[in-house]
């Protein structure tokens, strides 16, 4: 008896004729039927993933538009305190990395 694909995703398991020959002991097993069906799985994973990718193309093209948006609205406001005082603004950021580093690794010897 043919297994067919449940829920469009094939079975990797082979059928009940797997099974007995097995059973009989010839060690012949059923691997034409497996090889089919790894090759349905393969087909319909493939299938699945160009679905996948499909539905996210107009996410990141969304998603890029508004990284754009932030850049450009973002940088200035950002770069103008940089530029004019660099010392704070490095020192700001070494404090903020001593901090995050220092919760990281206690979270390490505590456990």
């Amino acid at each position: 008896m043919d297994q067919e694909i449940q829920n469009g995703i094939p079975l990797a398991v082979p059928a009940a004729p797997a099974a007995s020959s097995a059973a009989s002991g010839d060690g012949s097993g059923d691997s034409g039927g497996v090889r089919r069906q790894l090759g349905e799985l393969l087909t319909a994973t493939g299938d699945q993933a160009h679905q996948v990718v499909d539905a996210l193309k107009p996410l990141e093209e969304q998603l890029e538009h508004l990284l754009d948006e932030l850049n450009s609205t973002l940088r200035p406001k950002i770069e103008k305190p940089v530029r004019e005082r660099p010392l704070l603004a490095l020192g700001v950021a070494a404090g903020v990395g001593l901090i995050v580093g220092l919760l990281l690794n206690s979270g390490r010897r505590s456990a």
